[in-house]
Formats: C-alpha cells, structure tokens, sequence
C-alpha cells in the first residue's frame, strides 16, 4: 500500500514546527533583562483570569434567562 503525500500535510507540519520552535526559542533564550518567560506566565494568567469572568458572566446571564422564559411559562399558562 503506497502512502500518499500532500502539500496541506506539508504545509500543516511546517507551520506547527515554526511556531513550536519560536515557542521554544522564547522560552529557552538566555536573555536577562526581558524576562519573556515570565511576561508570558503574566500574560497567560491574565489570559485565564479573563476567560473565567467571561464565562461565569454568560453563565449568569443563562441563569437569568432561563429562570425568566420559566416565569413566562408559568404566566402565560394562567392567561390561556
């Protein structure tokens, strides 16, 4: 069975391989005054920190939502 070849594989590989050795080459840089890894730390933390607001906000506001089409349920049931 002969393994077939494409140019997106190809392409798929060389894009992972660039970005995970930028990856790298910023987290293993010997560089003492910028302090990439922890901007990066800072960065991802503050990252995290916002997705989780975001999150338990939606999640309130569905809450409310459901609670409220619940409650118009309910009222429209007695108005029939």
């Amino acid at each position: 069975m002969k393994k077939s070849f494409s140019t997106s594989k190809l392409i798929g590989a060389l894009v992972i391989g660039s970005l995970t050795g930028a990856a790298l080459g910023v987290l293993l840089a010997n560089n003492k005054e910028n302090n990439s890894r922890k901007e990066l730390v800072n960065d991802a933390k503050d990252i995290a920190r916002n997705l989780r607001k975001k999150a338990q906000k939606k999640a309130k506001s569905i809450s409310k939502e459901e609670w409220l089409d619940k409650e118009k349920e309910k009222i429209m049931s007695h108005v029939k």
